[in-house]
């Protein structure tokens, strides 16, 4: 059995950041990957801004409340809105990865 190799692409993938952040818009994929990570980011950081309704409060006279215009994604069921919730936690997700990954990325065998 032969095995065959892709033929290349044959439109170079081209963007205004690539002499100097190449690697992250090598391949669609990873240009993806890199959308996707930012935006993350970005919505972590603008947390407090984007979020409706504070993470914490309790509302137990809106608890189990399905999607509507003032809870896009509804309640749990101590009453609290879980799109504010979500978008907090990416903040606290974001600050768990980004805390150790400098330093284990030091931690490499001599």
């Amino acid at each position: 059995m032969a095995i065959e190799t892709l033929p290349e692409p044959s439109i170079p993938i081209t963007t205004p950041l690539r002499p100097r952040l190449g690697f992250l818009t090598a391949t669609p994929i990873i240009a993806a990957a890199t959308i996707c990570l930012f935006l993350i980011i970005a919505i972590a950081v603008l947390a407090p801004w984007l979020a409706p309704h504070d993470p914490l409060l309790l509302a137990p006279a809106q608890r189990l409340k399905p999607s509507s215009a003032q809870f896009l994604l509804g309640t749990d069921g101590y009453g609290r809105d879980l799109l504010s919730r979500i978008v907090y936690g990416g903040r606290i997700s974001t600050e768990t990865i980004a805390v150790p990954s400098p330093i284990t990325s030091e931690m490499r065998p001599p």
